[in-house]
C-alpha cells in the first residue's frame, strides 16, 4: 500500500537573522537602546506610576509583537510606543503600593554586560569569573546578616525560590530518614507527617514550597498573630505540642523579617529559643526586610538572623539590584 506524501507547509521568506554585529553596529544600536533605557528610567513628572486600565492594551501588544524579524529601529519604536507606556514604574517616586525597589542604573548596564558574556554559572570551569563574583557577593551578604564563615549561599530568581530552596534543605536535614532515597513518605508505612510552622501573615510561597516538595500544603501550619501582626509564641508552642501528641513530626518554624502585608517582624529572638528547645530548624523569610540590618535602628529581634539555620533575602529590593536577584 503506497503512502501519499504531503508536502510540508510553505513558510514565508524571512530575512537572515543578524547574529554577529560589528563594533560599529553595536555602537549604533546600543545608542538607540540606551535612549530607551533612559526613557524608561526618567521623566517621572510627566507620567503616572502605572498606566490606567486600557481595554486596547492587549490588542496593542499583539500588534506590536512581530511574528517575523524586524529591524532594530522598528523594534525600538514598538518598545517606545507600547511597552514603556504600558508598564508599571517601580522607580517612580509615587510607586508606593509594592516593595520592589527601583534598579540602580549601574545594575541596568551591568545586566547588559552580563548578557553579552552569557555565562552558564552551573560549574566553575564554565564561568570562572562569574562564579567567583557570586561567591564574593554571597560573602558580603553573609557579613551583612552576621552569619558565620561556614554558611553557604546561592543566588536564585527571587524570594519565592530562595524560600523553596531553604525548605528543601530543612526537609532533607530534619527528616529522620533519607528523603532523597525514600521521598517524603519514608521507608515504612507509619512515617510521621512533617509539620512546619509559619505566621498567618507569612508569604504564600511556604505553602507552595510544601506542595512542590510533596509535603502537601497542610504540612504548613499557620500560627495566629498578635495585635501587631507578629507570630504568637503561646499559640506556636501549643500547636507543636498538639502535633507531637498526634504523632506528627514538627521539623521547622519560619520567622518572617518583614511581612508583605504590614512589614511586621516576628519575634525572631524568641523563635530561636523555641526552635532550640524543640529541636526545630529555624528559617527566616527575610525577602522583604532582612537587609534592614544595615540600619542602626533596626528591630533588635532581627539580630537573631545571624543564628538562624537558613535565611532568604532579596537584593532586588533594598539593595536596588535589577530583578531577578534572590539569595
Amino acid at each position: 500500500m503506497s503512502e501519499t506524501r504531503r508536502e510540508p507547509p510553505s513558510r514565508p521568506e524571512l530575512p537572515a537573522a543578524d547574529f554577529d554585529w560589528s563594533p560599529e553596529k553595536w555602537r549604533q544600536e546600543g545608542r538607540r537602546l540606551l535612549d530607551l533605557a533612559i526613557a524608561a528610567s526618567t521623566g517621572w513628572d510627566e507620567r503616572r506610576p502605572a498606566p490606567e486600565k486600557d481595554a486596547d492594551l492587549l490588542t496593542q501588544f499583539r500588534e506590536a509583537l512581530p511574528e517575523t524579524p524586524v529591524p532594530v529601529e522598528q523594534l525600538a519604536g514598538r518598545i517606545a510606543e507600547v511597552l514603556i507606556p504600558g508598564s508599571g514604574y517601580n522607580g517612580h517616586p509615587r510607586w508606593m503600593a509594592y516593595i520592589t525597589g527601583s534598579a540602580a542604573p549601574i545594575t541596568v548596564v551591568g545586566d547588559l554586560v552580563a548578557s553579552a558574556l552569557n555565562q552558564n554559572t552551573a560549574l566553575w570551569r564554565l564561568a570562572p569569573a562569574a562564579t567567583r563574583i557570586e561567591l564574593q557577593a554571597v560573602q558580603w551578604i553573609k557579613d551583612i546578616l552576621g552569619m558565620p564563615a561556614t554558611a553557604e549561599g546561592i543566588f536564585v530568581s527571587g524570594g519565592q525560590m530562595a524560600n523553596t530552596v531553604a525548605h528543601v534543605v530543612l526537609r532533607d536535614f530534619k527528616a529522620p530518614w533519607d528523603t532523597r532515597r525514600y521521598g517524603v513518605r519514608g521507608p515504612t508505612a507509619d512515617t510521621p507527617r512533617m509539620r512546619i510552622y509559619v505566621s498567618q501573615e507569612a508569604h504564600y510561597c511556604h505553602q507552595q514550597a510544601a506542595e512542590l516538595l510533596g509535603l502537601g500544603n497542610e504540612a504548613v501550619r499557620p500560627v495566629p498573630v498578635d495585635e501587631r501582626y507578629k507570630m504568637r509564641l503561646d499559640a506556636l508552642k501549643n500547636m507543636i505540642s498538639e502535633d507531637r501528641a498526634r504523632g506528627d513530626l514538627p521539623v521547622a518554624v519560619v520567622g518572617t523579617a518583614g511581612t508583605v502585608g504590614t512589614g511586621a517582624v516576628d519575634p525572631l529572638d524568641e523563635l530561636l529559643s523555641v526552635a532550640s528547645a524543640e529541636d526545630l530548624w529555624l528559617h527566616v523569610d527575610g525577602a522583604y526586610g532582612a537587609f534592614a540590618l544595615l540600619a542602626d535602628d533596626h528591630p533588635k529581634a532581627m539580630d537573631a538572623i545571624a543564628e538562624a539555620d537558613s535565611v532568604a533575602c532579596d537584593p532586588h529590593k533594598w539593595l536596588y539590584s535589577a530583578i531577578d536577584a534572590g539569595v
